[in-house]
């Protein structure tokens, strides 16, 4: 048919009544846009793939936005859908786990931002006992089927040499390993056709250091009581946790109201972090990490 997937499968079942229009989520990337939404002209690139028991069809769209796509009064009842477009570039992710191995070893993983890949990845390291190290994604939009490269600032060794970016399920992935770290290091993603970096960033020490958990144990459960009795950073780190969406307002004010640290940490442990997956409490490791460098540093030696 001549057409990529530019976003997830969708399983979209109507139980009553007619649907007046459909967004559906995407992750390509079609250049210069006014305000949310693309030149008209964009969607005549854009098709969503409609998949029936008799078979499959090819239904235009209406509207293009930065990351939907519209489709108004549609007349059939969608089982499977799938934006697929041709000739663009796509937004990325750039996830990264360390493996529970005894010397540094690093899974790359460079995927359009798919959630669908997103909670395969998670699954599969997640089920090794990994535990992701949380940092941006790439500023730009990538194109499909280039070759990109990974490079850090000490020795190690890389493999694959060159990653192509796919959208596989699960996702392939680089493997850095390094032995015997003890010190901060830095990734650099580079692409080879366009011949430049596209992602760089610091690994620090205090990030990879420490056991590695179960699939069913968060390094912030293992160490509650400590961070309930000795983080001191509440507030700021209340402010962040909001400010990231990990906790609603709602939560937020139930724990600022308490009276001392303790109190609050004890509060947010017992309310907004217990429903906030492992996702959000990474963000919670995160956030602690910058505003309470020591005491995770010793958590994380012991």
């Amino acid at each position: 048919m001549g057409y990529r997937q530019g976003g997830p499968l969708l399983d979209i079942k109507i139980i009553e009544g007619k649907l007046k229009e459909v967004h559906l989520p995407h992750f390509a990337c079609f250049g210069a846009r006014v305000g949310d939404c693309y030149d008209p002209s964009i969607k005549q690139k854009v098709r969503v793939l409609h998949v029936e028991e008799r078979g499959v069809s090819i239904e235009q769209v209406d509207k293009v936005t930065r990351f939907h796509v519209k489709i108004l009064h549609p007349s059939f009842s969608l089982r499977g859908v799938i934006l697929q477009a041709l000739g663009c570039s796509v937004h990325c992710d750039f996830q990264i786990y360390r493996a529970r191995t005894a010397h540094l070893t690093l899974h790359a993983y460079l995927m359009p931002c798919d959630p669908a890949l997103t909670q395969a990845v998670e699954k599969q390291e997640r089920c090794h006992g990994s535990t992701r190290i949380l940092k941006p994604r790439p500023e730009k939009s990538q194109w499909l089927t280039s070759d990109f490269y990974l490079t850090t600032s000490c020795p190690s060794d890389v493999n694959p040499r060159r990653l192509e970016l796919a959208h596989d399920d699960p996702p392939n992935f680089f493997e850095v390993f390094i032995r015997d770290a003890d010190f901060d290091f830095s990734l650099n993603l580079s692409c080879k056709s366009r011949k430049q970096t596209i992602w760089n960033h610091e690994i620090r020490e205090v990030e990879y250091r420490g056991p590695i958990l179960t699939s069913d144990q968060h390094f912030v459960d293992l160490h509650q009581t400590a961070l309930i009795d000795r983080v001191s950073q509440v507030d700021p780190i209340l402010d962040r946790l909001l400010k990231s969406g990990v906790i609603t307002a709602d939560g937020y004010s139930d724990v600022i109201a308490e009276k001392n640290n303790q109190k609050k940490m004890r509060e947010l442990f017992d309310g907004p972090l217990k429903g906030c997956g492992p996702e959000g409490k990474d963000q919670f490791l995160e956030i602690l990490t910058e505003l309470e460098p020591y005491l995770i540093n010793h958590l994380k030696r012991e």
